[in-house]
């Protein structure tokens, strides 16, 4: 079980989008490492995560996770600024004027984008829709000056289950962390959490 908290604790995810931020990146994470997600809880200033790495460490998962995650929420925020991707086509087409007297060879090389880019390009702008979408919903319900810029802590703890029932110990705690901590009155209904149905696809099965 991986836990990591805010820069002096304070309490950003009391705020929906904020929340929703950081488990867009998490998201994000999973598919791009490929490591198995049992449980997670978001908290007013905190998160644990219920985890299990292939290839990749757990350290280098959550630098990813903490980096990614402060980088978009300061964009939200304002404190960083959202900037549109740069579309593959636009650049092709300046280099390819640049090279106006080339052999027809280079030019129908230019001519080819490699899909890799384009691939690319469309995660970052999907990703850029969906920052600018909870960008604009934050300045809708909020006051920029709301908070301070975003910062998490520069540690993280990791607890290892030792067997099957240590794990389900784990998973409870998890789950069980909004009665807890006092932030909802039934910790089966936080919306925060991996038990909420929106989040299903994410969870993978216990081993």
């Amino acid at each position: 079980m991986t836990t990591t908290n805010t820069f002096r604790n304070i309490e950003y995810f009391e705020n929906p989008i904020l929340s929703r931020c950081l488990i867009d990146e998490i998201k994000e994470s999973k598919d791009y490492y490929g490591f198995d997600l049992f449980a997670f809880i978001i908290n007013l200033e905190h998160f644990h995560m219920l985890i299990r790495s292939n290839d990749e460490s757990i350290s280098n998962i959550m630098k990813s996770i903490k980096k990614n995650s402060s980088q978009n929420i300061n964009r939200i925020l304002s404190h960083n600024q959202l900037s549109v991707p740069e579309n593959p086509h636009s650049r092709d087409n300046k280099d390819s004027h640049s090279q106006d007297n080339k052999d027809s060879h280079s030019r129908d090389n230019k001519d080819s984008i490699d899909i890799s880019l384009i691939n690319q390009y469309e995660k970052q702008m999907n990703r850029w829709n969906r920052l600018s979408r909870l960008k604009n919903d934050f300045i809708n319900k909020h006051s920029l000056m709301e908070y301070p810029k975003f910062k998490w802590h520069k540690s993280f703890h990791d607890r290892y289950a030792r067997n099957k029932s240590d794990l389900m110990n784990k998973l409870n705690y998890i789950h069980r962390n909004p009665s807890k901590h006092g932030i909802a009155e039934s910790w089966q209904n936080y919306p925060w959490s991996s038990l909420n149905s929106e989040f299903t696809n994410m969870i993978d099965k216990l081993p």
